[in-house]
């Protein structure tokens, strides 16, 4: 399947900041009155992970109520507050707020980063698989959002992309389980867990398919509430794909030219066990976080941004090792 073209109905550019961001912000641990994170729009996932202190990753989207979260670190169920709001997705048509003064979000004096996506919005009905879903689309920017009840086990269930999903995470929202995470750049029986570094495993947790440009398929446990993110190539925004170390040292002008200058960029190992390493220009870009892991923010001066790519060396592309990469504009 190839890139998504952007097919636009009117005359309306396509504008990269519009559709994903990039928040740093201190915590002032306030309730209320926490944290405005200023995206320019209104924010259908926001990701947010400590930066100077070691706390876990928090996780609010569509598809959850204002009191829930879940977290990439864990296996956990979704995190349920009857009092106290976690992040208002709904503050603004063009910010989200920390509502809460949990140590997670919005401990005083404590630095955190806050990544948002536009998906589409409050969610619609999609019959387009086996199973009815609730889906948050924006096939512009090659992200949705998808809610489905597994009434049995292997299902087919819509992404309103019109475009291939080429890398896709899934939790189970009621029970503790791990995120299944998969990729098109993985044989159709493999998949990884984001709350892991382990290697990619042996699974039919994605029905020993990849998706198509309006399915995709889950044989995950029946009976119960599933959250499914995807992201699909987007030409001159968003790219998934992999690179390969060529003796310490990848140039954009072999594996990783990607058409476009990057502000995040999320790595995991293919061939072997990882962190899911993030990077991004607005922290800067030797700085990196895990998202399976509570540490802290560290450094590794082996990265740079350019016009068309990024350059990769050292420890993350030592030579023969294959990398998957989620690159956004």
């Amino acid at each position: 399947m190839g890139l998504n073209k952007r097919l636009f109905t009117s005359d309306t550019a396509f504008v990269n900041t519009e559709n994903f961001g990039i928040v740093t912000y201190t915590g002032n641990g306030a309730k209320p009155g926490g944290p405005v994170l200023n995206y320019g729009f209104q924010p259908d996932l926001v990701w947010i992970k400590g930066r100077s202190t070691a706390k876990s990753s928090r996780i609010t989207s569509i598809g959850m109520t204002e009191f829930q979260h879940l977290d990439s670190t864990s296996t956990a169920a979704i995190s349920t507050s009857t009092t106290d709001t976690r992040v208002n997705l709904d503050y603004s048509s063009t910010s989200a707020r920390i509502e809460t003064a949990s140590a997670g979000w919005n401990a005083s004096g404590s630095t955190y980063v806050a990544w948002g996506w536009k998906a589409g919005g409050a969610a619609v009905t999609n019959n387009d698989g086996a199973t009815s879903a609730q889906v948050s689309a924006n096939p512009d920017a090659g992200f949705s959002i998808i809610t489905y009840n597994t009434s049995t086990t292997d299902t087919t269930v819509g992404h309103g992309l019109n475009s291939q999903p080429k890398f896709y995470v899934a939790k189970n929202k009621n029970d503790s389980e791990y995120w299944l995470a998969g990729s098109t750049l993985l044989a159709t029986n493999k998949a990884w867990k984001l709350n892991e570094n382990t290697a990619p495993f042996t699974t039919s947790g994605w029905s020993n398919e990849h998706p198509t440009s309006s399915v995709i398929a889950t044989n995950i446990n029946s009976n119960k509430d599933y959250i499914l993110y995807c992201w699909a190539d987007v030409d001159g925004y968003q790219k998934i794909s992999s690179y390969t170390g060529q003796s310490g040292n990848v140039t954009p002008s072999s594996t990783n030219s990607i058409g476009f200058q990057p502000r995040f960029l999320m790595i995991k190992r293919i061939d072997a066990g990882s962190e899911w390493y993030v990077f991004d220009s607005e922290r800067g870009v030797t700085k990196y976080l895990m998202l399976n892991k509570s540490n802290a923010e560290a450094t590794l001066s082996h990265l740079t941004f350019s016009s068309t790519g990024f350059s990769i060396s050292g420890s993350l592309a030592t030579q023969g090792e294959t990398w998957m990469y989620l690159a956004i504009a």
